[in-house]
């Protein structure tokens, strides 16, 4: 009788590609769990385990494909020497040992150092929540989503966030000065040093969040 969609990108695909009619479809989004907020300090979760040992940029998720990690290391083996000395990308996530050897291979061709990225594996949900609070930058560079729950999360922690303009990431951030093409290495990178280096530009995801999280 109807149908329940999780994004309005999702619910354009089940129109065109299911042939569903439109008055049937219902965007009802979705949020995430009241868990992901602002901490304070004192109530972080050790992470001394994980072994960061800079200030980082991070990505959470799967490592399928459509994730786009290949880009996100080849755009941040692309940022300025400085950046790179100053910051560290953290990867969280379980992955699977044959894409793990694939990622060290695109890192190592892309000429990133073993300081400079970082796999971290599984972590808890306190540990999420930690880390988003603590990341200089969260990032989404997928090629498709149904929804990003990880961006709305990070945005809920207070990270600065940008992300992918296809797909549902552009309705999760909702800012589209936030958003990069994720076909194109070089927009990717120019995206994250503007978000490292610019406090204006900082100041002006993370004040566009507050408002985003209301929804």
């Amino acid at each position: 009788d109807g149908y329940l969609a999780i994004s309005a990108h999702s619910a354009q695909e089940g129109i065109k590609y299911l042939n569903l009619n439109e008055k049937s479809v219902v965007n009802i989004s979705t949020a995430c769990d009241e868990l992901f907020k602002k901490i304070q300090h004192d109530k972080f979760e050790d992470l001394s385990r994980l072994n960061i040992a800079k200030p980082f940029v991070l990505y959470t998720g799967g490592a399928d494909d459509r994730k786009n990690i290949v880009g996100l290391i080849k755009a941040f083996a692309s940022l300025p020497i400085q950046l790179k000395k100053q910051y560290q990308l953290v990867i969280a996530g379980k992955i699977p040992d044959g894409n793990m050897e694939h990622l060290h291979l695109c890192a190592k061709k892309s000429g990133l150092g073993f300081n400079e990225y970082l796999f971290i594996g599984y972590v808890t949900n306190e540990e999420l929540v930690t880390l988003y609070n603590r990341c200089s930058l969260f990032i989404m560079p997928s090629y498709k989503e149904g929804f990003g729950l990880p961006a709305l999360e990070a945005i809920n922690c207070g990270a600065p966030v940008i992300g992918s303009n296809c797909s549902s990431i552009p309705e999760v951030i909702g800012y589209k000065e936030a958003l990069f093409d994720p076909y194109d290495i070089n927009d990717i990178s120019k995206k994250i040093e503007k978000a490292l280096t610019d406090d204006n530009f900082r100041s002006d995801l993370v004040s566009h969040e507050s408002k985003q999280i209301s929804k």
